[in-house]
């Protein structure tokens, strides 16, 4: 029978797959981003910004939840583009299950602490899950204005189509809405979205 530290080493070569899950998001030298990169800079999210958040969130707790909001995605994949309101249900669906799958490779009590953190992070309702989803939804922004909209320009998104799709998790947070106002004004100005874009 394998013991805690091995169990915990397969489990850490399982993820290693998360490298290779590859978003709708491009890098301004026109690759994919994939999972752990988009994990990887919402961590640095609330690192950069530690010192605006507000003083009750759990660091930890907002820490382990950046870096494994999307590991399910291991085995469900991410062919959905975020924007796309028509696949929702089904992309929920199979990361329950993928959940499921994923963390029972886990010791028991680590097994239950990620379930949790997954099952808080898609319910969204506490302090540190609201700032997570924030700074999920405004990294791809971010990212594209980095890449000159790539991806934008691809999937024909319109200000008001992100609007629509990120305003709700960041317009009850003042930091949140501040980055995202800050965020869209560049974007604006330098014409990334589609509709300004084919005006030039």
């Amino acid at each position: 029978m394998k013991d805690r530290i091995n169990i915990i080493i397969e489990f850490l070569k399982t993820i290693d797959d998360y490298k290779i899950v590859l978003r709708e998001i491009y890098h301004k030298q026109g690759r994919q981003e994939s999972d752990a990169e988009h994990s990887w800079h919402v961590a640095m999210f609330c690192f950069l910004f530690e010192k605006e958040l507000p003083k009750e969130i759990d660091r930890i707790k907002l820490y382990k939840l950046a870096l494994m909001h999307d590991i399910v995605e291991i085995y469900s994949g991410d062919p959905w583009f975020a924007l796309n309101d028509t696949e929702k249900a089904e992309k929920r669906q199979k990361e329950q299950e993928a959940a499921k799958q994923l963390f029972a490779q886990l010791p028991s009590d680590l097994e239950k602490e990620f379930h949790d953190l997954f099952h808080e992070y898609e319910q969204g309702t506490t302090p540190e899950a609201k700032m997570i989803k924030g700074f999920d939804k405004l990294q791809p922004i971010l990212t594209n204005i980095a890449a000159g909209g790539i991806s934008w320009q691809k999937n024909k998104v319109t200000k008001e189509l992100l609007y629509k799709h990120k305003w709700d998790k960041v317009k009850e947070d003042e930091l949140l809405k501040r980055i995202y106002e800050l965020l869209i004004e560049e974007a604006e100005t330098k014409k990334l979205f589609y509709k300004d874009s084919q005006m030039i």
